[in-house]
Formats: C-alpha cells, structure tokens, sequence
C-alpha cells in the first residue's frame, strides 16, 4: 500500500476508509426503494400481499439482498479507489452512485410482477423469497 499526501496531515491510500460509509447506506436507500417499489406492484395481488410473503421479504430478502449490494458497493469502492487517481474523487461517487441505481433497479426487475390467471382476473402468485427465484402459487394458464 502506497501512501501518500497532497497536504500535510491528510493521507490516501487504498484502505483510508473516508468514503467507505457511502457503500451501507446507498444499499439501505436501493433496497428500501426497491422493497417498496415491490410491495406496490404486488398490492392487488392477494398471495403477494399477505402477512406470510411479507414477513419473508422484510426478514429474509431484504437484509440478504442489503448485504449483497453492500458487499458489491465496498469491492467497487475499492477497485475504484485502487484504479483512479486522487483528483478523481467526484468521477469514484458518480459511479459508486450510479451502480447502485443498476443495482436497484435489478432487484425489482428480479422480484417480477404479479400476472393475472387470465386477463383482468386476479392474481394468485406471491413475489419471489429471493430475486430471480420462482414465484410462489399458481401461475398463469397457458392452454
């Protein structure tokens, strides 16, 4: 680990962990979004809105899928941190900032939406435990 210093008294090197807060709490705000964002879209859905899938989410896919981004958010920082130069500290945000929108919204693309058992009829599937898994309950009827 090189370090080095631009002013006295102020050190950079790869592991100063000055911006390393960012990565947690840009999770929290995607997963919580992302959560929410679920949620409504499943709302109509009776199976996808009942007391047993939403304690699943809250307790189950919410702190794994949390986890999982903080852990791509804190390896990107410092791929970033170990690649880029001290003078590119607004160029490190925008793309720690900007992955964690793409993470965001690959959550909700992989928690799905509700279908309908036939066209305007009502749902009987539940959100997927983990995103990209199988939904719960009966899909749509293919004949």
């Amino acid at each position: 680990m090189t370090v080095t210093s631009d002013r006295p008294g102020r050190q950079h090197g790869l592991l100063s962990a000055g911006w390393l807060p960012a990565a947690p709490v840009l999770a929290l705000v995607g997963t919580l979004l992302g959560t929410r964002w679920t949620t409504q879209a499943w709302a109509d859905c009776p199976l996808g809105n009942d007391a047993a899938a939403r304690s699943g989410l809250l307790l189950l896919t919410v702190p794994a899928v949390w986890l999982l981004t903080t852990a791509l958010l804190i390896a990107l920082q410092f791929l970033l941190r170990a690649k880029t130069g001290p003078d590119e500290h607004l160029f490190r945000w925008v793309v720690v900032l900007a992955a964690a929108v793409v993470l965001t919204l690959l959550y909700r693309a992989g928690m799905g939406w509700p279908e309908a058992i036939e066209p305007g009829g009502p749902c009987m599937q539940g959100w997927p435990l983990f995103p990209f898994g199988s939904k719960p309950g009966p899909g749509p009827q293919v004949y």
